[in-house]
Protein backbone atom coordinates (compact mmCIF):
# COMPACT_ATOMS: atom_id res chain seq x y z
CA UNK A 1 0.00 0.00 0.00
CA UNK A 2 1.33 3.40 -0.92
CA UNK A 3 1.00 6.05 1.73
CA UNK A 4 1.69 9.73 1.58
CA UNK A 5 5.01 9.15 3.37
CA UNK A 6 6.10 6.53 0.81
CA UNK A 7 4.99 8.75 -2.05
CA UNK A 8 6.96 11.67 -0.67
CA UNK A 9 10.09 9.59 -0.05
CA UNK A 10 9.91 8.14 -3.56
CA UNK A 11 9.23 11.61 -4.95
CA UNK A 12 12.37 12.88 -3.25
CA UNK A 13 14.42 10.08 -4.73
CA UNK A 14 13.26 10.79 -8.24
CA UNK A 15 10.60 12.99 -9.74
CA UNK A 16 9.70 10.49 -12.46
CA UNK A 17 9.21 7.63 -10.03
CA UNK A 18 7.05 9.82 -7.78
CA UNK A 19 4.83 10.76 -10.70
CA UNK A 20 4.43 7.10 -11.65
CA UNK A 21 3.46 6.17 -8.10
CA UNK A 22 1.02 9.08 -7.95
CA UNK A 23 -0.55 7.89 -11.19
CA UNK A 24 -0.67 4.33 -9.82
CA UNK A 25 -2.45 5.56 -6.70
CA UNK A 26 -4.90 7.71 -8.68
CA UNK A 27 -5.35 5.19 -11.48
CA UNK A 28 -7.89 2.92 -9.66
CA UNK A 29 -9.98 5.97 -8.85
CA UNK A 30 -9.83 7.11 -12.46
CA UNK A 31 -10.67 3.63 -13.73
CA UNK A 32 -13.89 3.35 -11.70
CA UNK A 33 -16.12 4.75 -14.49
CA UNK A 34 -14.50 2.28 -16.91
CA UNK A 35 -15.28 -0.57 -14.57
CA UNK A 36 -18.84 0.62 -14.24
CA UNK A 37 -19.05 0.64 -18.04
CA UNK A 38 -17.52 -2.83 -18.17
CA UNK A 39 -20.05 -4.06 -15.63
CA UNK A 40 -22.87 -2.53 -17.67
CA UNK A 41 -21.54 -4.12 -20.85
CA UNK A 42 -21.31 -7.47 -19.10
CA UNK A 43 -24.88 -7.08 -17.84
CA UNK A 44 -26.07 -6.28 -21.34
CA UNK A 45 -24.25 -9.30 -22.75
CA UNK A 46 -25.71 -11.46 -19.99
CA UNK A 47 -29.22 -10.17 -20.71
CA UNK A 48 -28.71 -10.80 -24.41
CA UNK A 49 -27.52 -14.34 -23.74
CA UNK A 50 -30.48 -14.92 -21.41
CA UNK A 51 -32.87 -13.75 -24.14
CA UNK A 52 -31.12 -16.05 -26.59
CA UNK A 53 -31.46 -18.96 -24.14
CA UNK A 54 -35.15 -18.16 -23.63
CA UNK A 55 -35.73 -18.17 -27.41
CA UNK A 56 -33.93 -21.49 -27.78
CA UNK A 57 -35.86 -22.94 -24.84
CA UNK A 58 -39.16 -21.76 -26.34
CA UNK A 59 -38.21 -23.25 -29.71
CA UNK A 60 -37.21 -26.54 -28.06
CA UNK A 61 -40.47 -26.62 -26.09
CA UNK A 62 -42.47 -25.96 -29.25
CA UNK A 63 -40.56 -28.66 -31.13
CA UNK A 64 -41.19 -31.12 -28.28
CA UNK A 65 -44.90 -30.32 -28.29
CA UNK A 66 -45.04 -30.74 -32.07
CA UNK A 67 -43.20 -34.08 -31.80
CA UNK A 68 -45.64 -35.27 -29.12
CA UNK A 69 -48.61 -34.21 -31.25
CA UNK A 70 -47.22 -36.05 -34.26
CA UNK A 71 -46.52 -39.15 -32.14
CA UNK A 72 -50.11 -39.11 -30.88
CA UNK A 73 -51.42 -38.74 -34.42
CA UNK A 74 -49.16 -41.58 -35.59
CA UNK A 75 -50.43 -43.82 -32.78
CA UNK A 76 -54.03 -43.03 -33.72
CA UNK A 77 -53.31 -43.87 -37.36
CA UNK A 78 -51.68 -47.15 -36.31
CA UNK A 79 -54.73 -47.99 -34.21
CA UNK A 80 -57.04 -47.25 -37.16
CA UNK A 81 -54.83 -49.35 -39.42
CA UNK A 82 -54.96 -52.26 -36.95
CA UNK A 83 -58.75 -52.01 -36.85
CA UNK A 84 -58.91 -51.99 -40.66
CA UNK A 85 -56.55 -54.98 -40.82
CA UNK A 86 -58.76 -56.91 -38.40
CA UNK A 87 -61.85 -56.05 -40.46
CA UNK A 88 -60.08 -57.21 -43.61
CA UNK A 89 -59.10 -60.48 -41.92
CA UNK A 90 -62.68 -61.07 -40.79
CA UNK A 91 -64.00 -60.36 -44.28
CA UNK A 92 -61.36 -62.63 -45.86
CA UNK A 93 -62.35 -65.43 -43.49
CA UNK A 94 -66.01 -64.93 -44.37
CA UNK A 95 -65.24 -64.92 -48.08
CA UNK A 96 -62.99 -67.93 -47.62
CA UNK A 97 -65.77 -69.78 -45.84
CA UNK A 98 -68.19 -68.86 -48.60
CA UNK A 99 -65.78 -70.18 -51.22
CA UNK A 100 -65.40 -73.35 -49.19
CA UNK A 101 -69.18 -73.63 -48.92
CA UNK A 102 -69.73 -72.84 -52.62
CA UNK A 103 -69.09 -76.36 -53.92
CA UNK A 104 -71.56 -77.70 -51.40
CA UNK A 105 -74.13 -75.07 -52.37
CA UNK A 106 -73.45 -75.72 -56.05
CA UNK A 107 -73.89 -79.42 -55.50
CA UNK A 108 -77.20 -78.82 -53.73
CA UNK A 109 -78.43 -76.57 -56.53
CA UNK A 110 -77.42 -79.13 -59.13
CA UNK A 111 -79.22 -81.84 -57.19
CA UNK A 112 -82.36 -79.70 -56.97
CA UNK A 113 -82.25 -78.88 -60.66
CA UNK A 114 -81.73 -82.53 -61.49
CA UNK A 115 -84.64 -83.53 -59.31
CA UNK A 116 -86.86 -80.89 -60.88
CA UNK A 117 -85.91 -82.02 -64.37
CA UNK A 118 -86.63 -85.62 -63.62
CA UNK A 119 -90.12 -84.94 -62.39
Amino acid sequence: MVTAKNSVSVYIQGTTVGCCLHVQVCCPVLMMPERVLQVEELRQRLDEKNRHIEKKTAAATQATQERNRLNNELNELRDHMDIKDRKINVLQRKVGLKFVEMPQVFACVCLLVHQMCSV
